[in-house]
């Protein structure tokens, strides 16, 4: 939905080191107040190293309640010479999936950093921003993105691309479900620049606007997840 409690902070799995890897801040967030910083390696989580929880365990000890303590241990540096401790209180965080702003006289850069419920109409409003100030051009930059809800997905497509399918989901037992985007699209010359970490339905976006021939794509090869799944919580 966009909105949650604790450090706010985007972060990924780094094998090579055992560690968790912060790939972006939120603005206006405690874990920017308190000068977290993208790049910073979370090496412990309490007086736990990540290398010996395993990456979700040490994501359910970094998660906490509204008010509650985040103790960590950082590595920071070219080569991560530099050891920080944090302890920072867990707050309720708007996460801004969506940010833009102008290249130039005539080119609009938007950052998508992930697909949450509201980033479709989030992506409209930069659109009809830099339209306004005079981009003849976009750059979506999906680096990092791990992809996100297909509701937000779905929306941003619908509105990019011309009448056809946006997703095709074929189940377990062979049925397929399309869901189709209407007739509306935009039609300036769009970019869209990914790397290893692009995922899931920041995959989609890339490959639905590679298949229209609507973007470029610059970048490297994407993570490689083409499924999509529903979480159910069991009741204990």
């Amino acid at each position: 939905s966009g909105e949650m409690v604790g450090i706010g902070v985007h972060i990924i799995y780094n094998n090579e080191l055992g560690a968790l890897e912060i790939i972006s801040v939120m603005r206006d967030s405690p874990a920017l107040a308190a000068g977290v910083e993208p790049g910073d390696l979370i090496v412990m989580v309490g007086d736990e190293y990540v290398s010996d929880l395993g990456y979700y365990p040490a994501v359910d000890k970094m998660l906490g309640e509204l008010g509650s303590v985040a103790e960590f241990t950082v590595r920071r540096g070219k080569n991560y010479e530099e050891t920080i401790e944090f302890s920072i209180v867990r707050a309720k965080v708007t996460d801004t999936t969506v940010e833009s702003h102008m290249y130039g006289d005539d080119i609009g850069i938007i950052r998508i950093s992930q697909f949450a419920e509201n980033t479709g109409e989030n992506v409209k409003a930069a659109i009809t921003s830099l339209t306004g100030q005079g981009a003849k051009a976009l750059v979506f930059d999906v680096r990092y993105n791990p992809g996100g809800a297909l509701t937000g997905i779905v929306d941003t497509l619908d509105y990019l691309l011309p009448a056809g399918p946006i997703i095709r989901i074929v189940d377990k037992e062979g049925n397929e479900e399309a869901i189709n985007s209407d007739d509306f699209c935009v039609t300036m010359p769009m970019a869209v620049l990914v790397n290893e970490s692009t995922a899931s339905a920041a995959e989609l976006f890339t490959s639905a606007l590679q298949d229209y021939q609507l973007a470029t794509i610059i970048g490297t090869t994407t993570y490689g997840k083409g499924t999509m799944q529903t979480v159910v919580s069991l009741p204990d």
